[in-house]
């Protein structure tokens, strides 16, 4: 007896079809019509009845399949399908079956060839290539499933699975633009569902297109409360466009939809979790990202988790949890060849440059490839202004860029032509990035082409050096260069530490932070100025200090101070800041208020020290003239360790108040060294928690010399450190030298800029 038919899939994938089937009597009409209302139960006892006198008959073995199928036994499902395939090996559709059910148990490559054999029988069935490029993204042959999908919608245009599924590849691949045309085709085919919303919310947040996001994750959540990720991805939108008081209700309400987190974590949810994890950090949320990381952590062994896990820890100033997740991480990192974002490494006290060099070439290694886009047979440009590109996400109100505005501003422009490549997320037009657009010779959004297309963009610029201002930070878009679209590419600023990548031609430092015969430790190689690698703006107001009262600071209480961000704070560092405190009678500590969850540990962890918590005085945020006008209430700043102040030192510095710094042995441990160096102030550095604590304990205990040591500060603008205009001509000198390196035809190699005073 032939049989034609198409059942509805099973949980969205399994299909059978009814043609010629219509007498209600029919048994495997029967079997039909119990499909059809989700009677899977009765409908495998009629199935197994029918069998027990028909047992070779393929279609009553298929529809077995089927009713098991729909009652997730694929297991048991799986042989009476292959016998309907053996029985009756010319029909497309019992192929197919079978592929969904290897699908479901994880034998994708019995799968993919399952798929091949019913489209070699029905070459134009959109559902069978739909489902093939499924497989094979699943096995991360992304090249091949974007083939399929494509395949699909040549042959159904409006098949609304595959445009969804062609979407979720691009969005993966970042492909942000191809994947918002997919998603959207999805919708307007009629996939009207909570994930397509979902996925099509994810990409505008990803393209920073808030508003619309928002709008689709309401939506999607309208559709299935139970979408946790819609709940986080919303709540990430609302608070970059304000709306502070939507976001702690949809993170709890993220949070209840997902019940127990550890319930819910497995291989296929993973992915997600993770996403949530970067969405709760970049929203500062670093207790809550740990109800997560502490669940996922322990799942596959990924060196990753554990990682952000001791940052998020450190965020919150949870040190025996920091060092749980550092050690295992450390653990984990030597067994393992996971790549993860060596940033969060630069703040563990154990880290080595050795170390932070292999964690970065991992990082580095795992980028995608892409076509290169300079042609080093083409000459170079001799005899023309170098044309510079900074590419950077912090062209606005932020440390990075209130250091360097004053560098783009006095560069000369007989010499140089300057270009930002810009990929700042969601600036305001605050009063540094309107210096910023004054001040370049070209402002170039790239987020208006997207990081697919960014690279290409630089090169059509015909940007000689590029000069990547992020490194591995956050909002990094350092991966674009791998296509290499200038000739010549050097890593500055942003990131202290080698990025191990190499595309990346030269490091910009100083002798300070990396010492001769350390390059070792650097995939790049060193440009190295001559007094500090970081910048100044000497243009910066000096407004009239602020009142101790304005402040919330006791009017004769000596002050000991530090600005910097939570996760600089460790434990070693605070025990000698509680020293000295409690050496010091009337004295207080300023510290940055930071996430509550850090402040509340901040204080219990400074009772524990026999420090009433009281002594711990909050430094609200405010805007930079603010800041600055505050800063002189403070009698002596402290730095951190290993991580040491960068901006915040000279902010310091400007403002008129000494600072005690402590160097180790990586560059991230030694900038401060570099600052206080450049500022005539080397006496101010230290290379040992106990000189550390002695030299800042003796100035508070001598205000004759404290006195005298702050009018020396007070003297900065005659130092090199807040020479914007010599440091300028030095970082221009730096980038002459590379570049009559490239035109002579000699590879990278380390340099020594010259004094030019």
């Amino acid at each position: 007896m032939h049989v034609g038919r198409r059942l509805p899939r099973v949980r969205g994938q399994i299909t059978r079809v009814s043609r010629d089937m219509q007498n209600p009597f029919n048994p495997v009409q029967i079997l039909l019509s119990l499909h059809a209302q989700g009677r899977f139960v009765e409908m495998e006892q009629r199935a197994r009845e029918l069998l027990r006198g028909n047992g070779n008959v393929p279609i009553l073995n298929e529809l077995l399949g089927i009713s098991l199928s729909g009652q997730k036994k694929f297991g048991e499902a799986l042989p009476f399908l292959q016998k309907a395939v053996r029985r009756e090996p010319n029909d497309a559709l019992f192929w197919e079956n079978l592929a969904l059910c290897q699908r479901e148990l994880g034998e994708y490559a019995f799968a993919e060839r399952s798929l091949r054999q019913s489209l070699r029988l029905r070459p134009a069935n959109a559902e069978a290539l739909n489902t093939l490029g499924s497989v094979l993204r699943t096995q991360e042959r992304t090249d091949e499933a974007r083939a399929a999908f494509e395949q699909a919608l040549a042959v159904a245009p409006k098949h609304g699975a595959a445009c969804f599924n062609l979407g979720k590849l691009l969005l993966a691949q970042k492909r942000w633009q191809e994947a918002e045309a997919a998603l959207d085709q999805a919708v307007r085919c009629g996939l009207e569902s909570a994930t397509a919303d979902q996925f099509l919310g994810r990409i505008l947040l990803m393209r920073e297109h808030y508003e619309a996001a928002a709008r689709h994750f309401r939506r999607a959540i309208a559709r299935s409360p139970d979408d946790y990720l819609s709940f986080f991805c919303l709540a990430r939108a609302e608070s970059v466009l304000g709306r502070k008081g939507e976001v702690l209700p949809l993170v709890n309400a993220g949070f209840e939809s997902i019940g127990d987190v550890g319930s819910r974590v497995n291989a296929d949810t993973i992915v997600d979790f993770d996403f949530i994890v970067g969405l709760l950090t970049a929203m500062d949320m670093y207790d809550h990202a740990l109800r997560i990381l502490n669940v996922t952590v322990p799942f596959d062994g990924h060196c990753g988790r554990a990682i952000l896990a001791a940052a998020a820890a450190r965020n919150i100033c949870d040190w025996s949890l920091a060092d749980r997740f550092e050690r295992l991480f450390i653990g984990r990192f030597e067994e393992r060849t996971d790549p993860v974002n060596p940033f969060a490494g630069l703040s563990f006290v154990s880290i080595t440059p050795s170390k932070q060099l292999s964690i970065a070439r991992r990082w580095s290694f795992a980028c995608p490839s892409k076509p290169l886009i300079y042609n080093p047979s083409v000459p170079a440009r001799a005899g023309q202004r170098i044309k510079i590109g900074y590419l950077s996400s912090d062209f606005h109100s932020h440390a990075v860029g209130i250091v360097l505005a004053g560098v783009i501003e006095n560069h000369d422009r007989s010499r140089f032509e300057i270009v930002a490549c810009d990929h700042t997320v969601a600036a305001a037009e605050d009063p540094y990035r309107k210096r910023f657009r004054q001040a370049f010779d070209v402002f170039e959004s790239l987020h208006e082409c997207g990081e697919e297309n960014a690279a290409q963009r630089i090169a059509d610029r015909h940007v000689d050096i590029a000069v990547d201002l992020n490194g591995w930070t956050r909002n990094s878009w350092s991966h674009i260069l791998v296509a290499r679209p200038a000739p010549l590419q050097l890593q500055w600023l942003g990131y202290p530490g080698t990025m191990g990548a190499p595309w990346i031609d030269y490091i910009v430092a100083d002798r300070k932070v990396i010492r001769a015969g350390e390059e070792r430790f650097y995939s790049e190689k060193v440009l190295a100025l001559p007094d500090c690698y970081l910048p100044n703006d000497d243009s910066r107001s000096s407004p009239p200090a602020s009142s101790r009262s304005e402040c919330g600071l006791p009017e004769n209480a000596f002050v000991f101070g530090c600005f910097n961000q939570s996760y600089k704070v460790t434990p070693e560092v605070f025990d000698v800041w509680m020293r000295l405190l409690k050496g010091k009678d009337n004295s207080v500590l300023w510290l940055r208020a930071s996430n509550d969850v850090a402040i509340e540990n901040l204080r219990r962890e400074a009772e524990g020290r026999g420090v009433s918590s009281k002594r711990l005085v909050l430094a609200p945020p405010v805007s930079s003239s603010d800041h600055l006008a505050r800063i002189p209430n403070m009698d002596l700043a402290l730095d951190c360790f290993p991580y040491n102040s960068h901006a915040t030192a000279c902010d310091m510095l400007w403002a008129g108040v000494p600072m005690v710094g402590l160097s180790g042995d990586t560059f991230a441990a030694r900038v401060s060294e570099s600052i206080l160096s450049a500022a005539d102030l080397p006496e101010l550095v230290t290379r040992s928690y106990e000189d550390y604590f002695h030299l800042a304990s003796r100035l508070a205990a001598e205000p004759i010399e404290l006195a005298a040591l702050r009018e020396r500060v007070r003297a900065r603008k005659q130092s090199a450190l807040f020479d914007t205009k010599g440091f300028t001509r030095s970082l221009e000198r730096g980038f002459e030298l590379v570049w009559e390196r490239h035109l002579r035809g000699l590879p990278p190699d380390h340099i020594d800029v010259p004094p030019s005073r």
